[in-house]
Formats: structure tokens, sequence, C-alpha cells
């Protein structure tokens, strides 16, 4: 599951992308190189082998550390994409491209988001999508849409086995985990799914956000960055887990107002089914189905066809809510290291890992002052011109004076019984002295 919104105005293109995955399915940020090629030469993807092109074109990418390809990334002409799972009534091939194996060709192979789209159309044809794509679920399979963007323009593309279909984005666009082109979608959607995952809740709530954050957050230092950042932390309006009747929305100043002193902007809530997927900031914590955001990303494009003039904010962690966005540049390489399914494998990932799960059923006091302490961090960041190195370096403290602090006092865990069953077998799991995962064949 994921949620992926761009936003298109004169004034240029702004990106942003939550990943939502399994929990311990950790994600690595990695820098690629252009790379040459000779004649014949061919590519080992996750699960399929095709052409390789004479010349891959760099690339910054976030993915799923046992795949091939990518759930978001940037190329050097500052195209950027994101995908997300989709379900449909349409067969598939037993193996082929997965989404994101396509998503990271389309990134090597396409100087512009047209071409781009181009090159997933060609590949999807010739190759198909097929394999496992889960991790938890060996069996977990789905077909993909994109939203694909660089400097000046965006389109989504849509597909459901071969079979595909594109527009062109004007102003907020948001995709989640359903088809959503008019006359595409029709017989090929599997309503039933895309219902479970809560997919237009989301849609409408991503684009909701965005909108109202641009509107709120006007004259701010990066003010569009903020926006997309605010929106990729909402929970949305998922099922409470107790019950209670929800209160009156308040009017957009009482939210402007009161939204500092919200410990995690509004707690999630929970269903015994799928846990909390109300929002973009998505909790794995259900029966029936779960999905953890693993990884998020906001991005303001460069109008000249080139990376590094763009900003690009990124967590390199899971839960957004409580993780800070960190400054990357295309051209400054760093080492987060290589983390895999379990603790041990360390990395950025894992070491916020500790703090993300002994405080996200905190008690409201203790998370309201971790925000406030995280929100001047992450702010300090935003008002001035740090360093990836130097933003890295400064959160890698912060999460270990917390994460000591936490394990000296292991506050309540709050969530529902469900929920906390689940994640203590993730836990028990992340503590395996290998990831169930096998390595890509």
């Amino acid at each position: 599951m994921c949620d992926t919104v761009v936003v298109v105005r004169p004034e240029g293109v702004l990106f942003a992308k939550s990943s939502d995955r399994d929990p311990n399915e950790a994600q690595r940020l990695e820098w690629h190189p252009p790379r040459e090629a000779g004649p014949g030469a061919m590519l080992r993807c996750t699960w399929v082998t095709i052409p390789e092109v004479r010349r891959a074109r760099a690339t910054l990418l976030s993915r799923p550390y046992w795949m091939w390809g990518a759930e978001m990334g940037v190329n050097d002409a500052g195209v950027m994409i994101g995908n997300e799972a989709v379900f449909t009534r349409a067969s598939r091939d037993r193996a082929g491209l997965t989404g994101m194996d396509l998503l990271r060709l389309a990134l090597e192979r396409a100087g512009d988001a047209e071409e781009a789209c181009a090159v997933l159309a060609s590949l999807l044809e010739a190759h198909g999508q097929g394999g496992r794509c889960g991790y938890d679920d060996p069996r977990f399979a789905y077909d993909n849409s994109f939203l694909v963007a660089d400097g000046r323009q965006a389109f989504v593309l849509e597909t459901a086995g071969r079979e595909w279909a594109s527009r062109r984005v004007e102003g907020v666009r948001a995709i989640s985990n359903a088809l959503s082109i008019e006359g595409f979608e029709g017989s090929r959607a599997d309503r039933l799914r895309g219902a479970v995952a809560q997919a237009a809740t989301r849609r409408a709530c991503l684009e909701g956000e965005v909108r109202r954050a641009l509107s709120e957050l006007r004259g701010e230092p990066r003010a569009e960055l903020r926006a997309l950042i605010r929106a990729l932390r909402s929970h949305g309006e998922g099922p409470s887990a107790s019950g209670e009747p929800r209160a009156a929305e308040p009017s957009a100043a009482a939210r402007a107002s009161t939204r500092a002193q919200q410990p995690l902007a509004a707690r999630p809530r929970y269903s015994p089914v799928n846990g909390a997927m109300g929002g973009p900031c998505m909790h794995a914590g259900g029966l029936v189905a779960n999905s953890q955001t693993v990884a998020s990303w906001v991005a303001r494009l460069g109008s000249d066809g080139d990376a590094r003039t763009g900003e690009h904010w990124v967590t390199a962690t899971a839960a957004p809510c409580l993780s800070a966005f960190k400054p990357v540049r295309f051209d400054e390489p760093i080492d987060l290291g290589a983390p895999t399914g379990i603790r041990a494998s360390g990395g950025v990932y894992w070491a916020f890992e500790d703090l993300h799960r002994a405080l996200v059923g905190a008690p409201d006091a203790r998370l309201a002052r971790y925000l406030r302490e995280r929100d001047a961090l992450e702010g300090a960041w935003l008002d001035g011109d740090v360093s990836s190195t130097q933003a890295f370096e400064a959160w890698a403290a912060f999460v270990e004076r917390w994460r000591v602090g936490l394990a000296s006092d292991a506050p309540t865990d709050g969530r529902p019984w469900v929920t906390r069953r689940y994640w203590a077998a993730r836990e028990a799991d992340a503590r395996a002295s290998s990831p169930r995962m096998p390595a890509r064949a």
C-alpha cells in the first residue's frame, strides 16, 4: 500500500510519496551512478532478466532491500516516479517485471516525464508484470499505477495486466491503491480489495491535506515542502478503536492553532480488520490486512532537467509522524547502511525503528515532548541550509538520546490488544538471526 501526490503549478512541480509495506521490510536509500553496457548485455531485475540499454542514467532510489526495483526515486534529469499497488481483475504473468522494477527501469532510461511514461508502457507490453511482491506473504501480488513527473509536467499511468492508460495532471493529483482513471477503471478494478485498503479514503485525504496545508503555510520558509510533509504525516479519518462518536470537524483556523499541541497530529485510529490504514501515514496492526509506512519522500523538482536544482527531503525510516525529514542531494551520496529484515543489520532504518516501536503507543505527555523536540530539530533544517551529512548526524544523536531514555523507562503501550499482538510477532521476527525473506533469485 502507498500514497503518492503531485502538484503541478506555474511556479513548479511538487512531489511526495509514502511507501507502505510490511513493518520489517527495511527500505534502502541508495545513490547509483550511470552505467554503460555493451551490445547484447542483459539485466537481472527482481524475478526476470531483460535486455540492457547502452547507457543507464544515474539515480537516487528508495527500494525494498530484497528487490532490484524501487518504490520511488529520481534520476539525473530530474524525473521522479512513485508507484502504487493496484488491485485488478486482470490476469497476471507468473513471472514478470514488478512495479518497482518498471519504476527503476523508467528512471534509468528516460530524460523527461513523457519519455518515462513511454518506457513504462513499452516494458509492460514486452515483459508483463508478475512475480512475488509481498515480504511477509509470498502469495501477495498486484498490478501497479505510477505518478511520473519532472520539473514542468506530470502524468498518471495505470495498469491492469499488460494494459495501461495515462492522463496528464493539472493541479493537485494523488493516487492510492485503486485504479482511478475514468474509462480505464471500469470492469478492470477489484473493488473489494481496494475498499479493504481504504484506497479512495486515503487518496481524498492526501489531496485535501495538501491543498489545505499549501494555503495555511503560505509565507513560511520552504512552505511548499512543509505542506507536503504535513500531508504525509496525516492519519486521516480512520475508524475509532473504541467506537466512540467522532467530534464535529473543527474549523480550518482551529485546526491550524491547535495542531502543534496534538500528539501525532491526531493519533492513528486502529481497526481490528486492517490496523490504521485511513491516512497517508499508515500503521500496521490488524487481523486481515496490514501495511506500515516504511519510507517517505517530499520534493520540489527543478525545471531545468537537472536533479541537482531540485530539493529532496526523506525520512529513510518508517513512521513519518514520528520521524524527521532530512535533506538529501543528488550529488552528495551518504552511507545510510544496508538494512535487511532484522535488527542486527543496523543502518538508519533500524536505529530509528527501536525508538519508533517504543514510542508509538506512549502516553500523550511523552509524545508531546518528543514531538516538540523533533519539530524544533526539523524546523531548524527547513529554516536554514544544512548538509545531508550534518542533518543525518544530528538525527542519529537525537534518536540515540531518546532511545536510551525510553529503554530505562519504557512507556505503557496504549494501542488495542490486537495491534500489540501483531507487533509482538513482528518484533520476534526482527530479532531473528536472519531475515525470513530469501534473497531474490
